[in-house]
């Protein structure tokens, strides 16, 4: 084992800081060693960090970042390679910063590259370019938040919007009900009480006048027969 190798061991335990800074710049706890990569504790979980990008490592020794309680499930494979095919349908971020940081879900690896899914475009990166790699729970709680206040907007808006709808329609249609039904039979029964009274008074009328007709009638008859008595 070689005096770099002897190093590497030693700091396994204690938090370490890879790099001196930019987006390269790793820091956490040092869980293992192996022949082409590292593994961290980070505050993203365990972080594969390819050993030829790391520049730089020392031990933070001073301002203690964070307290790590238990350590992350991690995978240890022979190589860097073994990792990430360990990591297939995983989602995952690649580099931790800069124009070069994505995330998505690594669909297949070959010898020299991986396809990661990063929303809808397939990338094909290679593996030479990834300093380091970590998987990350995708945040579904704030997805499903949002797609449940849309869809309690839209029912709350349908609910409320059919209530409104309701309501105006059945005050408008009782409304109009009321006012067609009350003209219409206003209007139906002024006609019919009119009608049918002046029907009743015609016919009561062409009673009295049939009647005094008559008597006129029978008095007149009276008083000629009376005349022709006297002059006999």
């Amino acid at each position: 084992m070689s005096n770099e190798s002897n190093y590497l061991a030693s700091l396994i335990g204690k938090e370490v800081k890879i790099n001196r800074g930019g987006p390269d710049t790793v820091l956490g706890k040092l869980l293992a060693v192996q022949s082409d990569y590292l593994i961290l504790h980070c505050s993203d979980g365990a972080v594969y960090v390819q050993n030829s990008h790391v520049k730089s490592i020392t031990e933070n020794r001073e301002n203690k970042s964070s307290t790590y309680d238990e350590a992350p499930r991690y995978y240890e494979g022979d190589s860097f390679h073994d990792v990430l095919e360990n990591l297939k349908h995983r989602f995952v971020q690649i580099n931790g910063g800069g124009p070069e940081k994505l995330e998505g879900f690594i669909v297949d690896v070959t010898s020299t590259h991986l396809l990661l899914v990063v929303k809808q475009e397939v990338i094909r990166v290679p593996i030479f370019h990834i300093r380091s790699i970590c998987v990350k729970e995708k945040n579904k709680s704030q997805g499903s938040s949002s797609g449940g206040n849309r869809s309690g907007g839209n029912k709350s808006g349908q609910r409320s919007g059919h209530r409104s709808g309701n309501r105006s329609g059945s005050k408008s249609g009782h409304r109009s009900g009321q006012n067609v039904s009350h003209g219409s039979g206003h209007r139906s029964g002024q006609k019919s009480t009119r009608g049918s009274g002046h029907r009743r008074d015609d016919s009561r009328g062409s009673r009295v006048r049939s009647r005094v007709g008559s008597r006129v009638r029978s008095r007149v008859q009276r008083r000629q027969s009376g005349l022709r008595r006297k002059a006999w």
